[in-house]
């Protein structure tokens, strides 16, 4: 069989030839070779097992997973279109595609083996009744033994077996990789759009995309709930239902008007969440939410303003005049060490950086209060810290958070779906959060048009 690893993001592909293939981020120790600092120097290990197609960890520090599962100390069976996570963004899906060629040879010898096994047979008996004719005559039981040694030697056939090719102890397995343009393709989209999707298959597309926001955010997969997976659902079908209306303005603009200004972005805020050492992926849906990239340089009835809404004094507390809050250049790392100060109070699993987030929308301190209030309730033995509990127990806290902060999450994670697979919404680009380099408005446009 034939296994082909490819990375959409950096448009890498990579064919397996040989017997196993190391993924990591050194390259003297791997032959897939990624450029994220959350992959280990060795990370992960690819390997044909039997008719199988296994990976391995290599007890890397962020693990592996495999469609957002932890992959177990004993390994995990691949199958054809698996994708694998690993490091902080990358995303390597799997091709396994079986020799046909291979196939049709081992039926035509299992032919072959049936053609000889009815002439073999017949003249096994044929032998063992001249044996028992000869065994029963007095005198004859050498001369049957050295007959019988020789007439098997002549009817015993053997099917040639191709010599092993030889592979050098010091060398690898070859490998063919080829790395396309610096500037990566856009990925293929799927046969069938989001839209097309049966109820159940929309479902566990937004399961398996949101956990892999999760990692995103946190290097950990999470269980959603059912009422978390229609929430996100609700505001995902949102952004989708405006993908080609042509309309521009806030709030009711075409989603592909969106992440083309997203896209132009995008290398800067990665930039400044990467240096500050905060998930460039919370760096790029905020703004999605927050304005859909607009730059808005007048104050909303909150006082803020900016592409990041940052209010006046908590701009000028993060060292960026109030004045300037619509330079890019200076509020993106102002944000990015917002979240880090917000980050280290919450935690920094992909469910508190979701609390983290709600906190972006409301103050930090509101939304610890709202948990303490639900988990110091009585029966709180079931409820998790998180996000989705202050959600399931809406009823019990504020307007504030039933009219507004409840939805805040939500729409960050079907922001970051739509963004990170926008092709499955008819949109012809990459995902952004792979816009590490600058583009023009030029270019973004032709890339947001189908």
């Amino acid at each position: 069989m034939e296994i082909i690893l490819q990375i959409p993001g950096e448009d890498k592909k990579v064919v397996m030839k040989g017997d196993s293939i190391t993924i990591g981020r050194n390259a003297a120790s791997s032959d897939l070779v990624v450029e994220d600092e959350g992959l280990s120097r060795s990370h992960a290990v690819i390997h044909r097992d039997g008719n199988e197609v296994r990976i391995t960890d290599q007890q890397s520090v962020n693990g592996t997973y495999v469609n957002c599962d932890l992959v177990p100390p004993g390994g995990m069976i691949l199958t054809d279109g698996d994708e694998i996570f690993v490091g902080n963004r990358t995303t390597i899906t799997v091709t396994i595609k079986h020799d046909v060629a291979t196939s049709e040879v081992k039926e035509h010898r299992s032919n072959l083996v049936l053609l000889f096994a009815a002439p073999l047979l017949a003249i096994t008996v044929l032998i063992g009744a001249v044996v028992t004719h000869v065994l029963r005559t007095p005198g004859a039981v050498e001369s049957h033994e050295d007959e019988s040694r020789t007439r098997a030697r002549e009817v015993i056939i053997t099917e040639p077996t191709p010599a092993p090719t030889a592979v050098p102890n010091d060398s690898k397995p070859p490998i063919d990789e080829t790395e396309l343009s610096a500037e990566p393709e856009i990925p293929v989209g799927p046969a069938r759009l989001y839209k097309s999707f049966s109820e159940e298959e929309k479902r566990e597309f937004i399961k398996v995309r949101a956990g892999r926001i999760a990692v995103m955010m946190g290097k950990r997969p999470y269980a959603f709930t059912p009422d978390a997976l229609d929430y996100i659902k609700f505001w995902l079908e949102a952004f989708a239902g405006r993908v080609g209306n042509n309309r521009t303005g806030l709030w009711r603009g075409d989603t592909r008007f969106i992440l083309q200004r997203g896209s132009i972005h995008a290398p800067v805020i990665i930039r400044a969440f990467k240096e500050n050492r905060v998930p460039p992926v919370i760096g790029l849906y905020i703004p999605f939410i927050e304005t859909e990239y607009t730059n808005i340089s007048s104050n909303n009835a909150a006082g803020a303003a900016g592409l990041f809404q940052f209010l006046g004094p908590t701009a000028e507390h993060y060292g960026v005049p109030s004045s300037e809050r619509t330079n890019v250049e200076k509020m993106a790392p102002a944000a990015a060490r917002y979240f880090r100060d917000n980050i280290m109070s919450f935690g920094d699993d992909s469910m508190s950086v979701a609390l983290a987030i709600a906190g972006y929308n409301r103050a930090p301190e509101s939304v610890k209060r709202d948990l303490r209030n639900i988990l110091s309730a009585d029966n709180n033995e079931d409820k998790e810290r998180n996000f989705w509990t202050l959600i399931a127990n809406q009823g019990k806290l504020d307007h504030y958070f039933q009219n507004e902060n409840k939805n805040y999450v939500p729409r960050f994670f079907a922001a970051a779906i739509l963004g990170e697979t926008p092709w499955a919404f008819g949109i012809q680009m990459r995902p952004l959060s792979t816009y590490t380099t600058p583009v023009s408005s030029e270019t973004a446009g032709n890339a947001a048009n189908p």
